[in-house]
Protein backbone atom coordinates (compact mmCIF):
# COMPACT_ATOMS: atom_id res chain seq x y z
CA UNK A 1 0.00 0.00 0.00
CA UNK A 2 1.42 3.40 -0.92
CA UNK A 3 2.29 5.74 1.94
CA UNK A 4 -0.73 7.77 2.99
CA UNK A 5 -3.30 5.71 1.09
CA UNK A 6 -5.19 3.44 3.44
CA UNK A 7 -8.56 1.76 3.11
CA UNK A 8 -10.16 1.74 6.54
CA UNK A 9 -11.26 -1.88 6.25
CA UNK A 10 -8.68 -3.87 4.31
CA UNK A 11 -5.61 -1.85 5.24
CA UNK A 12 -6.43 -0.83 8.80
CA UNK A 13 -9.02 -3.12 10.39
CA UNK A 14 -7.85 -6.30 8.64
CA UNK A 15 -4.28 -5.82 9.83
CA UNK A 16 -4.61 -4.04 13.17
CA UNK A 17 -7.76 -5.63 14.60
CA UNK A 18 -7.07 -8.64 16.76
CA UNK A 19 -8.25 -11.95 15.33
CA UNK A 20 -10.90 -12.30 18.02
CA UNK A 21 -12.51 -9.07 16.80
CA UNK A 22 -13.07 -10.14 13.22
CA UNK A 23 -14.63 -13.58 12.76
CA UNK A 24 -16.30 -13.42 9.37
CA UNK A 25 -19.38 -15.36 10.40
CA UNK A 26 -20.47 -12.82 13.01
CA UNK A 27 -21.40 -9.18 13.40
CA UNK A 28 -20.40 -6.57 12.47
CA UNK A 29 -19.84 -8.14 9.06
CA UNK A 30 -23.48 -9.27 8.78
CA UNK A 31 -24.46 -5.63 8.28
CA UNK A 32 -21.81 -5.00 5.60
CA UNK A 33 -21.62 -8.24 3.61
CA UNK A 34 -19.85 -6.52 0.72
CA UNK A 35 -16.75 -6.16 2.94
CA UNK A 36 -16.52 -9.95 3.17
CA UNK A 37 -17.58 -10.49 -0.47
CA UNK A 38 -14.78 -8.21 -1.70
CA UNK A 39 -12.22 -10.04 0.44
CA UNK A 40 -11.39 -6.96 2.48
CA UNK A 41 -11.41 -8.74 5.83
CA UNK A 42 -9.95 -12.10 6.77
CA UNK A 43 -10.07 -14.40 9.76
CA UNK A 44 -6.88 -14.75 11.75
CA UNK A 45 -3.85 -12.59 12.43
CA UNK A 46 -2.87 -10.18 9.65
CA UNK A 47 -0.45 -7.89 11.49
CA UNK A 48 2.76 -7.54 9.50
CA UNK A 49 5.95 -5.50 9.41
CA UNK A 50 4.70 -3.01 6.84
CA UNK A 51 1.64 -2.15 8.91
CA UNK A 52 3.78 -2.05 12.05
CA UNK A 53 6.10 0.45 10.38
CA UNK A 54 3.17 2.72 9.45
CA UNK A 55 1.77 2.61 12.99
CA UNK A 56 5.19 3.35 14.51
CA UNK A 57 5.59 6.32 12.12
CA UNK A 58 2.22 7.65 13.31
CA UNK A 59 3.11 7.15 16.99
CA UNK A 60 6.52 8.78 16.51
CA UNK A 61 4.80 11.75 14.88
CA UNK A 62 2.49 12.06 17.89
CA UNK A 63 5.47 12.08 20.27
CA UNK A 64 7.38 14.63 18.14
CA UNK A 65 4.30 16.86 17.96
CA UNK A 66 3.79 16.69 21.72
CA UNK A 67 7.48 17.49 22.32
CA UNK A 68 7.24 20.46 19.98
CA UNK A 69 4.10 21.76 21.70
CA UNK A 70 5.80 21.51 25.10
CA UNK A 71 8.83 23.41 23.77
CA UNK A 72 6.54 26.20 22.54
CA UNK A 73 4.95 26.48 25.99
CA UNK A 74 8.41 26.64 27.57
CA UNK A 75 9.49 29.36 25.11
CA UNK A 76 6.35 31.37 25.92
CA UNK A 77 6.89 31.25 29.68
CA UNK A 78 7.82 34.93 29.96
CA UNK A 79 4.59 35.91 28.22
CA UNK A 80 2.33 33.90 30.53
CA UNK A 81 1.21 34.34 34.09
CA UNK A 82 2.77 31.76 36.42
CA UNK A 83 -0.62 30.07 36.83
CA UNK A 84 -1.25 29.89 33.07
CA UNK A 85 2.26 28.60 32.44
CA UNK A 86 1.95 25.90 35.12
CA UNK A 87 -1.43 24.78 33.80
CA UNK A 88 -0.33 24.71 30.15
CA UNK A 89 3.01 23.09 30.90
CA UNK A 90 1.38 20.37 32.98
CA UNK A 91 -1.24 19.75 30.29
CA UNK A 92 1.32 19.39 27.50
CA UNK A 93 3.73 17.41 29.68
CA UNK A 94 0.94 14.91 30.37
CA UNK A 95 0.12 14.89 26.65
CA UNK A 96 3.74 13.97 25.90
CA UNK A 97 3.71 11.20 28.51
CA UNK A 98 0.47 9.87 27.04
CA UNK A 99 1.90 9.91 23.50
CA UNK A 100 5.00 8.08 24.72
CA UNK A 101 3.11 5.40 26.67
CA UNK A 102 0.82 4.80 23.70
CA UNK A 103 3.82 4.58 21.34
CA UNK A 104 5.54 2.14 23.68
CA UNK A 105 2.50 -0.05 24.23
CA UNK A 106 1.45 -0.05 20.58
CA UNK A 107 4.97 -0.80 19.34
CA UNK A 108 5.46 -3.67 21.77
CA UNK A 109 1.95 -5.09 21.32
CA UNK A 110 1.71 -4.90 17.52
CA UNK A 111 5.34 -5.94 17.18
CA UNK A 112 4.73 -8.98 19.34
CA UNK A 113 1.61 -9.91 17.40
CA UNK A 114 3.71 -9.76 14.23
CA UNK A 115 6.45 -11.84 15.89
CA UNK A 116 3.99 -14.56 16.93
CA UNK A 117 3.12 -15.21 13.28
CA UNK A 118 6.33 -17.19 12.87
CA UNK A 119 9.90 -17.05 11.63
CA UNK A 120 9.10 -15.21 8.38
CA UNK A 121 7.79 -12.29 10.44
CA UNK A 122 10.64 -12.22 12.98
CA UNK A 123 12.69 -9.56 11.25
CA UNK A 124 15.32 -7.36 12.91
CA UNK A 125 12.91 -4.41 12.63
CA UNK A 126 10.11 -6.29 14.37
CA UNK A 127 12.47 -7.47 17.12
CA UNK A 128 13.89 -3.96 17.65
CA UNK A 129 10.39 -2.46 17.73
CA UNK A 130 9.30 -4.89 20.44
CA UNK A 131 12.45 -4.31 22.49
CA UNK A 132 12.19 -0.52 22.14
CA UNK A 133 8.52 -0.62 23.11
CA UNK A 134 9.19 -2.74 26.19
CA UNK A 135 12.10 -0.49 27.23
CA UNK A 136 9.94 2.62 26.83
CA UNK A 137 7.13 1.02 28.86
CA UNK A 138 9.61 0.40 31.70
CA UNK A 139 10.77 4.02 31.47
CA UNK A 140 7.48 5.86 30.99
CA UNK A 141 4.93 3.83 32.98
CA UNK A 142 6.37 4.98 36.33
CA UNK A 143 6.42 8.59 35.10
CA UNK A 144 2.76 8.37 34.13
CA UNK A 145 1.75 6.66 37.35
CA UNK A 146 3.75 9.03 39.59
CA UNK A 147 2.85 12.26 37.81
CA UNK A 148 2.50 14.87 40.57
CA UNK A 149 -0.65 16.71 41.42
CA UNK A 150 -4.27 16.18 40.56
CA UNK A 151 -4.41 14.68 37.09
CA UNK A 152 -7.77 15.26 35.45
CA UNK A 153 -9.31 12.37 33.57
CA UNK A 154 -11.47 12.43 30.51
CA UNK A 155 -12.44 9.35 28.60
CA UNK A 156 -8.82 8.16 29.03
CA UNK A 157 -7.40 7.67 32.49
CA UNK A 158 -3.70 8.32 31.95
CA UNK A 159 -2.72 6.54 35.16
CA UNK A 160 -4.45 3.39 33.93
CA UNK A 161 -2.42 3.65 30.71
CA UNK A 162 0.64 2.75 32.79
CA UNK A 163 -1.12 -0.34 34.17
CA UNK A 164 -2.22 -1.45 30.70
CA UNK A 165 1.27 -0.93 29.27
CA UNK A 166 2.86 -2.96 32.04
CA UNK A 167 0.25 -5.70 31.64
CA UNK A 168 1.18 -6.04 27.96
CA UNK A 169 4.87 -6.05 28.85
CA UNK A 170 4.36 -8.80 31.47
CA UNK A 171 2.26 -10.87 29.08
CA UNK A 172 4.95 -10.69 26.40
CA UNK A 173 7.89 -11.17 28.75
CA UNK A 174 6.50 -13.91 30.96
CA UNK A 175 5.28 -16.38 28.40
CA UNK A 176 3.61 -14.57 25.58
CA UNK A 177 0.14 -15.41 24.46
CA UNK A 178 -1.48 -17.84 22.12
CA UNK A 179 -0.75 -15.90 18.95
CA UNK A 180 -4.41 -15.07 18.65
CA UNK A 181 -3.68 -11.54 19.75
CA UNK A 182 -5.87 -11.67 22.83
CA UNK A 183 -5.52 -8.62 25.01
CA UNK A 184 -7.96 -9.73 27.67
Amino acid sequence: MPLGEFNYVHDVIDHIAEPAAKPLATAPWDSVPWVVERGWIHNGERMDEQTLRYVVIEKNFAVITAQDALRHIEKARALLSPEAYDELHSYFERTLLTARIWRATTSAHLGFRTWTRGSTYRTPYVQATIQNGLAEIREVAPLVRQYPGQVPTSHWDRHKDADIAEKYARTMSEGGWSGEGSSQ
